[in-house]
């Protein structure tokens, strides 16, 4: 691994996991296979790339690149190993949120359904109209909800 990014993951070992370090480009070579670096996935923020390099066991080093600098961060589990490690671990705001809106949609579109299947023209597509409203609001509120609370609890 290059000298910079040495560096960098010297600094992750003594901030929690999660905690982003900003990188400028012009302290670093681009993170590359050579270095161990993979591309990867992350949650979308306008990001061009993410790149990750296993390190310490089972964690990892999670690099999203931007214009002129990089997003740094350590993960407790690498996904590429254990994927449903790591979105229980490290992002459980995304199983949790699924869930709630898939529990929220299913039973919000059950009931409407079962309150105007008599009366409307077409009650199954205003139930489904409904069970994408209320699953898609629920599962953001829950998905930010548990993303704010891990970030408190690390």
């Amino acid at each position: 691994m290059s000298q910079g990014w040495d560096r960098v993951k010297s600094n992750l070992d003594n901030i929690n996991y999660h905690k982003s370090i900003t990188v400028p480009k012009s302290g670093v070579l681009p993170p590359t296979g050579i270095d161990g670096f993979e591309e990867s996935i992350g949650e979308p923020e306008f990001q061009i790339r993410d790149m990750r390099k296993r390190i310490n066991g089972t964690e990892s080093m999670h690099v999203k690149e931007y214009d002129d600098h990089y997003e740094v961060h350590r993960d407790r589990v690498d996904p590429k190993y254990d994927p449903l490690g790591h979105l229980i671990k490290d992002s459980p705001e995304v199983p949790v949120g699924v869930a709630a809106a898939v529990v929220s949609g299913y039973e919000a579109g059950k009931s409407h359904y079962d309150k105007v299947k008599y009366t409307s023209e077409h009650p199954l597509l205003k139930a489904t109209i409904v069970a994408l409203a209320s699953g898609t609001g629920v599962g953001i509120l829950t998905y930010h909800g548990v993303k704010i609370l891990r970030e408190l609890l690390e």
